[in-house]
């Protein structure tokens, strides 16, 4: 037991580290609640499954490639960027209207997952990340006789629990902020995003490019 509450609270350490994900469920759960701020959680943890069971059936090899890095890199930090620019331009809404249930407004709760996952799934470090942790884990048939697939599990609920927890503390905050607020939260969000895809293009293009030049052109 002693091993599954370490993994789990590496889980939880790892969602409230600040990242694309975090910052965009925040913003979601001042502006426009816990269930919309819960989805891009749920979306991120989506995306993080993927790539993990990508690495997991060896895939991730091929995409350690110099000129796939440096593909993804620079199409994930499109995608970032575009998030950015669109949180920095999006108006929140007023805290004051009710909004009665209706199928736009459950195709906006749709959106959050959709934002959440293209936030997790476009950072080209979270296939570097989840190799290195599924590398990490202790196999099976040692004292503990724990498989890496049950730690991976808590090291999930960790990250489900964080995810809560944010998305309920920042929800709070939808009471107590006024809509200048809101706006800035939502500017600074995408401040922050597009920041964030401008040093992961950046980094990808300088750390990979000159590899992907000398596999083409050797004499270069």
């Amino acid at each position: 037991m002693g091993l599954l509450l370490q993994y789990l609270i590496f889980g939880v350490t790892l969602a409230i580290s600040i990242g694309p994900v975090n910052i965009e469920l925040i913003k979601r759960g001042v502006t426009k609640g816990f269930l919309s701020s819960w989805l891009v959680g749920i979306g991120g943890m989506t995306a993080d499954f993927l790539i993990l069971s990508i690495v997991y059936v060896g895939v991730g090899t091929y995409l350690a490639a110099d000129l796939a890095q440096l593909v993804f890199g620079v199409i994930g930090a499109l995608m970032l960027i575009m998030i950015g620019i669109q949180n920095a331009r999006t108006k929140p809404p007023r805290i004051d209207t009710v909004s009665a249930v209706s199928g736009a407004s459950q195709r906006k709760e749709k959106r959050s997952f959709v934002t959440g996952f293209l936030l997790a799934i476009a950072n080209p470090l979270n296939l570097v990340f989840w190799a290195g942790i599924y590398s990490s884990l202790p196999s099976g048939g040692q004292s503990h006789a724990m498989t890496p697939s049950v730690l991976l599990v808590f090291i999930f609920i960790g990250i489900a629990l964080a995810n809560l927890f944010v998305a309920g503390l920042s929800s709070l905050g939808k009471s107590f902020v006024k809509p200048a607020g809101l706006r800035l939260i939502s500017v600074a969000s995408g401040i922050v995003l597009i920041g964030y895809g401008c040093w992961i293009g950046y980094s990808t293009v300088s750390a990979k490019f000159a590899g992907v030049v000398h596999a083409f052109l050797p004499g270069a």
